[in-house]
C-alpha cells in the first residue's frame, strides 16, 4: 500500500500566492460550539441570498487594492487556460483496467454518474474537482459512523486500525477540498448545490451498502477513487507547462510546505487518490471477522 510521507510543517510564505478566493477553513482561536441546526440554516440562506449573490459567482476581488486586483486577474487568466479532456480520461480507464469486478448495476450507475459529470463540468476542471472532493469525503464519514455504531453495540473493537485509517483518509480528502476552494471551485451556487446534496445522498447510500455488505461499500469507493486518479493524472499531464508556472496558494502550502508549483500539488493529489483506491481494495479483500 502506497503511503506518501508528509514533510515537516514549515510554511514558505514567500511562495504563497492569492488567486482571489479563500477556503471555508476558519481559524478559531477561542473555544466555541456550533449553532443549532436551525440557526445554521437561517444564516446560510441569508449568506446565499445576499453575500454570495444567489446563483452567481462570488466577487474574487473584494477588499483588494488595484495592484492586488491586477495580480489576481493575471493568475486567474492562467487558471482559465487549464483544460480537461473527458475522452482521454476514459481512455486511461480502459487501458489501465486493473481487474475491478463490480455488479453490472453498480457499473451502470457508475458510468451514468461519470458521464453526467463530463457534461455538467465540461471545460470546468476546478469546479469538477471541488465537486469530487466534496463527495469523496463521504465514504470515510460513513465508514467511521458505522464502525462507531458497531463499537457502541459491542460488536467491534474500540478505536481499531480500520477506523483510524478511514479518519486519516478523510483528513487527506479535506485538504484536497480546501485546495480546490482556494482556486474558486465553490464559487458557483449550482455547483455548491449539486455537491452538497450529492454528498448527502452518497453518505446515506454508503451507510446502506455498509449495513448490507461492507465489501460492496468499499468496492464503490474503489471505483470512485480510481476515477479520481485517472482524472487528476490526465489533468496534470496535459496542463504541465501551465501548472508549473502557477504558484501555490496558502492551502497548498498547508498541504505540502515545500511545493513550488501547482504541478507538484496535483501530482501529489493523484498519488493520494491512488493510495486510497489501493487501501479500499486491500480492505475489501480482508477476511470476515469470526
Amino acid at each position: 500500500m502506497y503511503i506518501r510521507t508528509r514533510p515537516v510543517p514549515i510554511r514558505c510564505f514567500y511562495n504563497e500566492k492569492d488567486y482571489g478566493y479563500k477556503s471555508t477553513f476558519v481559524e478559531i482561536k477561542n473555544p466555541v460550539i456550533p449553532k443549532s441546526f436551525i440557526g445554521f440554516a437561517i444564516d446560510n440562506v441569508r449568506k446565499e441570498l445576499f453575500q454570495k449573490r444567489y446563483g452567481q459567482k462570488r466577487d474574487p476581488y473584494a477588499n483588494k487594492n488595484r495592484i492586488e486586483q491586477m495580480d489576481i486577474r493575471k493568475r486567474r487568466t492562467e487558471l482559465k487556460k487549464l483544460t480537461l479532456d473527458n475522452e482521454k480520461i476514459w481512455h486511461r480507464e480502459q487501458i489501465n483496467d486493473d481487474g475491478v469486478c463490480a455488479p453490472r448495476i453498480m457499473m451502470s450507475v457508475y458510468y451514468m454518474i461519470c458521464g453526467a459529470l463530463d457534461i455538467i463540468y465540461n471545460k470546468r476542471p476546478i469546479d469538477r474537482f471541488w465537486f469530487l472532493e466534496t463527495v469523496a469525503r463521504m465514504p470515510y464519514f460513513s465508514y467511521v459512523t458505522m464502525l462507531q455504531l458497531y463499537e457502541t453495540l459491542g460488536w467491534w473493537e474500540i478505536d481499531g486500525p480500520l477506523k483510524t485509517m478511514h479518519t486519516d483518509e478523510e483528513i487527506t480528502e479535506t485538504k484536497h477540498l480546501r485546495i480546490m476552494e482556494s482556486l474558486g471551485g465553490d464559487t458557483l451556487w449550482w455547483n455548491r448545490f449539486l455537491a452538497i446534496h450529492g454528498a448527502l445522498v452518497y453518505f446515506v447510500v454508503l451507510i446502506i451498502f455498509f449495513v448490507v455488505s461492507p465489501r460492496l461499500a468499499y468496492l464503490s469507493s474503489e471505483l470512485l477513487e480510481r476515477h479520481a486518479v485517472y482524472t487528476y493524472t490526465e489533468f496534470f499531464e496535459s496542463n504541465e507547462s501551465i501548472l508549473k508556472g502557477l504558484k501555490p496558494t496558502r492551502e497548498m502550502l498547508d498541504y505540502d510546505p515545500y511545493c513550488e508549483s501547482m504541478y507538484e500539488i496535483f501530482t501529489y493529489i493523484a498519488m493520494d487518490e491512488l493510495a486510497h483506491a489501493r487501501s479500499m481494495r486491500y480492505v475489501r479483500k480482508l477476511p470476515d471477522s469470526s
